[in-house]
């Protein structure tokens, strides 16, 4: 059962990004039909990219620090960590990051 667990979370967790896309035109042909004053859409296309790399970097970052903290205290190697950030944490905080994008596009925030 573990492994089959595992297969569903190395697909899903990947396809969050895309799963936020989908989302994000679902909003914008909303805002389309009912003539919503929105930002342009130029600006969350960009707002996307900029914060998604942005999470995807602060993620990173974390688990470096999370990596040498755990070989500094443990005294093992932390051996799976840049698996676990590019399958995982990676695409999970690229998506919390376009969620953000949204968000803002959607209140006019920026």
């Amino acid at each position: 059962m573990a492994l089959q667990d595992l297969k569903m979370t190395l697909f899903l967790v990947p396809t969050v990004p895309l799963l936020l896309v989908t989302i994000e035109v679902i909003c914008v042909i909303v805002a389309k039909v009912q003539n919503a004053v929105k930002p342009p859409l130029l600006r969350l296309v960009l707002k996307n990219i900029q914060y998604g790399v942005l999470g995807l970097v602060l993620s990173l970052l974390a688990t470096i620090a999370w990596m040498f903290w755990f070989e500094y205290t443990e005294g093992v190697s932390a051996g799976n960590a840049p698996l676990g950030w590019a399958i995982f944490y990676g695409p999970l905080s690229f998506g919390l990051g376009q969620f953000v994008a949204l968000y803002r596009w959607w209140v006019n925030a920026y």
